[in-house]
């Protein structure tokens, strides 16, 4: 009997060494095919307009300039700040486009000038328009890369899973975009936040299934750093928005039967 154990332990533990070097790297993934088609969309379709968000000149201008869609920044603006210029992370990224001041003084930019959103979306539209060509025209790889760093992506094209989870999330912010008309302006002020995640597909099922329940308001996710005394985490947060914040919590409980707002 106690030999057979022994075998089946031994057995076990040869299946688990040849499946740990057969597999990739952990941590290492695939683009998404949906939402690599829809970034290649942006660059080969020239009729995509910009939307009408807060500084939309700005970032037309700096499409202009740096040779990317405007479409394409928006939505990093919007999955990093929700175009609110004087935003700071826990991890020290400022204004609409989350820079760091590390790669603002590598563009010759002064920190205190990070706040300033016509020198902050120049930056960090020229920052995404050089990774974009590091990375042989490909707009998923430099947006891994624009959050994670250059080394986050593989020469194989692969590229970390963090980063890959982040190029995930600025895709949702493209469709929220994509969904509305040149000329529809949304509110970014004072959302209502009625949930919070841990994990991005979590919170984008969550979502998914108010905005079948609720259809008259409209949800967006939003990713937070959240900073603990020794690592960091992110933290995802649904935002409502189309009604005020009483009536929205009052639908809220109506159809989950739990009070979520904040």
């Amino acid at each position: 009997m106690q030999l057979f154990s022994n075998l089946k332990v031994m057995a076990i533990a040869i299946a688990v060494a040849i499946f740990s070097f057969a597999s990739p790297a952990a941590g290492v993934v695939s683009p998404d095919r949906g939402i690599k088609s829809e970034l290649n969309k942006l660059f080969t379709k020239n009729n995509i307009a910009a939307r009408s968000t807060p500084f939309k000149d700005e970032f037309v201008k700096a499409a202009s300039i740096y040779g990317l869609p405007a479409l394409y920044i928006q939505a990093v603006a919007r999955g990093e700040s929700f175009f609110d210029p004087k935003a700071i992370s826990a991890k020290n990224a400022r204004g609409i486009m989350q820079l760091m001041p590390s790669i603002a003084k590598d563009y010759k930019i002064p920190q205190k000038s990070l706040f300033d959103p016509a020198i902050n979306i120049d930056a960090g539209s020229h920052y995404l328009a050089d990774l974009y060509k590091r990375f042989n025209d490909n707009p998923y790889l430099a947006l891994g890369a624009y959050y994670c760093g250059p080394g986050g992506v593989h020469s194989d094209g692969t590229l970390n899973e963090e980063c890959d989870d982040y190029v995930r999330y600025i895709g949702s912010h493209l469709q929220a975009l994509l969904a509305q008309t040149p000329e529809e302006q949304e509110n970014y002020e004072h959302p209502v936040v009625i949930g919070q995640y841990n994990y991005l597909l979590q919170a984008q099922q969550y979502r998914a299934w108010l905005s079948k329940k609720l259809p008259d308001l409209g949800f967006d996710l939003f990713r937070k750093v959240i900073r603990e005394k020794r690592y960091f985490y992110y933290q995802y947060e649904i935002y409502a928005h189309g009604d005020s914040e009483k009536n929205i919590c009052q639908q809220i409980k109506q159809v989950t039967g739990f009070n979520t707002c904040k």
